[in-house]
């Protein structure tokens, strides 16, 4: 059915012979690219055989570097002439009798106050939060979007569960009335699904298109250092901001959506197990409360053990700079197992804070995955109790 949907023919260009085909995600359908139907025939083709360089497409044209670049540096500079472009405010004066005034001041008189432009300093700093916002802001709310339906349909389904068991507990019920239920938990669970896969192609794409600006930005940025300048910016520094503080960035574009989302999610359940099970909810509440502080604590000492990470892994980068600069005179000395053992030395105690965070990340990850069985079974025993208290 989606391939008898008509879509835009490609506009024909001459493509040369080390030039890629375009990609079929510009001339799909709305439906194609929503069950991603135009993959089909690199799925078919690495079926077939071993995938080649020659069997890849192009990218899409909004995700060149050269596309991207081009509107981040149009919104950077726009920031950057903002923070920096000096401001005139009007200043009084006073004027005697004795001073010189300017042919363009008209109606000079003794005791009459002039007005004058003084220029200001720059006003505040480039904030470059805003130049992705203004950038990237439309992919950004197309994945919030999709994710906002993603949660609204996961509430969904527990509510047909349970008419699918009151039908099944009821007999008087038509028949047809069960297949219709079957149907909506199809068809909801099969929304949910394609609303989750296109919110994390949406907030992939937002998160390589951020990195792709921002390792340009920084690239150009390198090219024009004064001596000043490189003195206090390593390249170390500068290759760590290209190929690690950027890729933080484009991560945060998948899990930023948390900020706003998981309130909403805490809420509605909240909500709808109270509807449920009456106040006995608290008590999962309460569980989570008192793992908050724990993960809140493991949060804090990750934080700071990545900062350490990286300073270590700007001293190592530093100095492996250093050994490959110098590599001549290293070798007419025969330094090299000094300067080996130095470089070690620091990866040590880097490898050492990564080994500590990742039993931090541990204790984090089975804390939350034992969470729902804690709030789960404190929960059910809350709620069995109150019944019998009930009866009683």
């Amino acid at each position: 059915v989606l391939v008898l949907i008509p879509e835009p023919l490609p506009t024909p260009v001459h493509r040369g012979e080390d030039e890629r085909r375009a990609c079929p995600e510009e001339r799909a359908s709305f439906l194609s690219r929503l069950t991603w139907w135009w993959m089909n025939g690199l799925v078919w083709r690495g079926w077939r055989k071993v995938l080649e360089d020659s069997d890849l497409t192009d990218l899409n044209e909004v995700d060149k570097s050269q596309k991207v670049a081009a509107i981040f540096n149009k919104n950077w500079k726009q920031e950057l002439h903002k923070a920096c472009a000096p401001t005139s405010v009007p200043i009084t004066r006073y004027v005697t009798l004795n001073e010189d005034v300017s042919e363009d001041v008209q109606d000079v008189t003794m005791g009459v106050h002039l007005k004058e432009p003084r220029p200001l300093p720059r006003r505040r700093e480039p904030s470059l939060l805003s130049a992705l916002v203004k950038s990237f802001w439309q992919p950004f709310l197309t994945s919030g979007v999709f994710k906002l339906l993603t949660d609204l349909l996961s509430f969904v389904n527990p509510f047909i569960l349970k008419l699918m068991l009151d039908f099944a507990s009821d007999g008087t019920q038509q028949a047809w009335l069960g297949y219709v239920y079957a149907t909506m938990f199809f068809v909801t669970a099969i929304l949910q699904s394609l609303c989750l896969h296109q919110y994390y192609n949406r907030a992939l794409t937002l998160g390589m298109r951020v990195r792709t600006a921002l390792i340009a930005a920084i690239y150009n940025k390198s090219l024009c250092l004064s001596n000043l300048a490189r003195r206090s910016s390593t390249v170390g520094e500068i290759v760590n901001m290209m190929s690690v503080d950027s890729q933080c960035l484009a991560d945060l574009c998948t899990f930023i959506h948390f900020l706003w989302f998981a309130p909403l999610q805490v809420f509605l359940t909240i909500l709808f197990l109270w509807l449920t099970m009456g106040p006995s909810v608290f008590a999962g509440v309460g569980v989570m409360i008192l793992l908050t502080p724990i993960n809140a604590a493991v949060a804090y000492f990750t934080e700071k053990l990545q900062i350490k990470q990286m300073t270590y892994k700007d001293t190592r980068t530093k100095l492996t700079n250093e050994v490959l600069n110098g590599i001549k005179v290293i070798k007419l000395y025969a330094w090299e197992i000094p300067f080996q053992r130095i470089i070690m030395a620091v990866r040590g105690q880097e490898l050492g804070v990564l080994r500590t965070a990742a039993y931090l990340s541990a204790i984090i990850a089975s804390t939350w995955t034992c969470a729902p069985f804690f709030v789960r079974a404190w929960l059910h025993h809350c709620f069995n109790h109150m019944i019998c208290c009930t009866i009683t």
